[in-house]
Order: structure tokens, then sequence, then C-alpha cells
């Protein structure tokens, strides 16, 4: 099994600690899945949001997506999973798009048929809104989008509570044994906090 990959850019504060102000942000990226005409093929990516420092646990590949393992299931970890590969396991039942909240089960899901967009760029905007304490993430393709699939996901959270008062944010991604190449060719992002 392939060992996950993690790019961090930037860190950021989720509220201030004196007034409990909670920061708002959004980010923007492009991305694009190869599968190099395999008929299995790796895991995902993620977006996310974890606490400055966090490492890479040992053990913490395929549909774990190099943030958890099997002794790290609950941990102050906010992310976006854009899961792909088939896995047979409670983590990744079926190709999804989840919102996982302190955990590596997720809170809010959709199916996602990845497989259908193949090679095509997918613009995929993720927001945090500090007073309705909505998590959303939409996304939409430039060539092969269909109008019968979901392309919006949200869910409820509060970042002061579910993220310590600095975290480090950014993407990380696992391919297992199979091949998968998930490319972020834009990336944008905004807070309402000073970073």
């Amino acid at each position: 099994m392939e060992e996950p990959h993690r790019q961090i850019e930037r860190e950021m504060q989720t509220h201030l600690q004196t007034t409990s102000q909670l920061t708002s942000f959004s980010t923007h990226f492009t991305s694009q899945f190869d599968f190099h005409n395999a008929i299995s093929y790796g895991d995902g990516f993620a977006f996310f949001l974890a606490p400055v420092g966090w490492p890479i646990p040992p053990n913490s590949g395929s549909s774990l997506l190099g943030l958890y393992n099997s002794n790290t299931q609950s941990l102050p970890i906010i992310h976006i999973e854009f899961q792909i590969g088939l896995n047979n396991d409670v983590y990744s039942p079926y190709q999804h798009m989840g919102i996982n909240i302190n955990s590596s089960s997720f809170s809010n899901s959709t199916p996602w048929d990845a497989t259908l967009h193949n090679g095509d760029f997918a613009d995929v905007w993720i927001s945090y809104d500090s007073k309705t304490k909505d998590l959303s993430v939409s996304w939409e393709y430039q060539r092969t989008g269909s109008p019968v699939e979901n392309n919006f996901l949200s869910y409820k959270a509060d970042l002061s509570d579910a993220l310590p008062q600095r975290v480090m944010f950014g993407f990380t991604s696992t391919t297992g044994v199979y091949s998968l190449s998930p490319f972020i060719s834009v990336w944008e992002f905004d807070t309402s906090l000073s970073i």
C-alpha cells in the first residue's frame, strides 16, 4: 500500500479566543482525476483542517486518507472527502463526497460516480459561514456534468467546538495499491480572520 501524501499550504485562526468570534472562510479549487484506464483505482483525496503540526499517522492509507488510523478514529479534524476507491469498509462503502467532522466516518455524504468524469476538470467551492455555522461544498464539471447528479452538500458545525484556535489546511490523498492521479490546478482561499 502506498503511503498518503499531504500538501499543506497555510495556517489560519478558526476563532478569536478573547471574543469567541468564529472565522468564515471560502476556498475554490479546480481538480482532475485520471484513472489511467484502470478497472480498479486508488482511494481519493480530501481538503482538510487539522491542528497545526498534525503528522500523518502510521497505517493511515486507503480510505483513511492520511488523516486517521484504526487507533485514531475521533480527532479534532474536519475534512471534505472525495472518495473514489471501493474498499468495502465502514469508512468508504461507496464512491462519495462527504463532510467529516472529528471522525473518519462522514457526517453527511452524497453518492458520487467519479468514473463518469474521468479526465474532466471539476470546479469545487467549499465555504463556512460563521453566522449560520454552515459548512458547504459544491462542484461543477467543465464537460461531463449531469443535471441528475447532486452537486451540493452541507453540514452545521461550530469550528470552535470541532477545531483548536489555530489550524493548518490543505490537501491529502492516498492511492492504495491502485492507480490514481488527483491533480489540483487552481487553488484560492480567503478567510475573515487574519491568517
